[in-house]
Order: structure tokens, then C-alpha cells, then sequence
């Protein structure tokens, strides 16, 4: 990813196994939600050997900066794993694919990382 020395990043790693009923929407929220000033996002997919149509899904879209396909399934922390080797941000966050966390908490997340205040939130 091609940033500037004024631009943050914040990696959003996505693991996903068998939600290709969800993954869109869920994509969705992620690129609409506004990160504060002078951030970008960077969009992660890791596909844990999933045996629904989410590569099908996931191939329409545009704007996902990498996705990474698993061989086999190795459950969430292999694939939130894969998907941390794969950031180049200054911050992660771990989206899930099923819409139980909303991408606009982002903001709130970073606000105590911008302000000095923490390292991780």
C-alpha cells in the first residue's frame, strides 16, 4: 500500500469461513465508515478454506487491497494470523465477517492511539 508520511494506515483484517451471505454488506460498512483525518484504511480478506461461494462474492468487489485464500481450515487464529502477516499498517483491527462488530466504532477505537493515550485499544 502507497501512503505518505502525513497518511496512517489501519489495516482491517477479515476472516471469513463459509459467510458469503454476509461478506459484502460487511465489506460494505468498512469502506464507507470515515476514519479520522490523514487515515486510510487497508482491507484484508483471509478466506479459511471456506465451501460456500464467498470467493465468487468476494472476486466482485472492489477496493479489497489483498486477499489471501487458505489451503485448509485452520479455525479464526490461523487465519487472523495470516491476515496479521499480511498488514502493513500502523494500526489492525480484526473485522468479523458475520456483522456482530460494527465498522463505525473505528473512530472511537483510534481516538485514545491518536491522542497518545494507548498502544492498543
Amino acid at each position: 500500500m502507497q501512503t505518505n508520511r502525513n497518511t496512517r494506515v489501519l489495516s482491517i483484517v477479515i476472516p471469513c469461513y463459509n459467510e458469503a451471505a454476509t461478506i459484502a454488506e460487511v465489506i460494505g460498512k468498512v469502506k464507507r465508515v470515515k476514519l479520522p483525518g490523514g487515515w486510510q484504511k487497508e482491507i484484508i480478506i483471509v478466506d479459511d478454506n471456506s465451501k460456500d461461494d464467498i470467493a465468487m462474492v468476494i472476486n466482485a468487489i472492489n477496493g479489497i487491497d489483498r486477499v489471501i485464500y487458505r489451503q485448509e481450515n485452520g479455525g479464526k487464529g490461523a487465519a487472523v494470523k495470516d491476515g496479521l502477516r499480511a498488514t502493513s499498517g500502523d494500526y489492525c483491527i480484526i473485522q468479523d465477517a458475520d456483522l456482530e462488530l460494527d465498522p463505525n466504532e473505528y473512530p472511537s477505537l483510534l481516538a485514545p492511539m491518536i491522542r497518545g493515550e494507548a498502544h492498543a485499544v
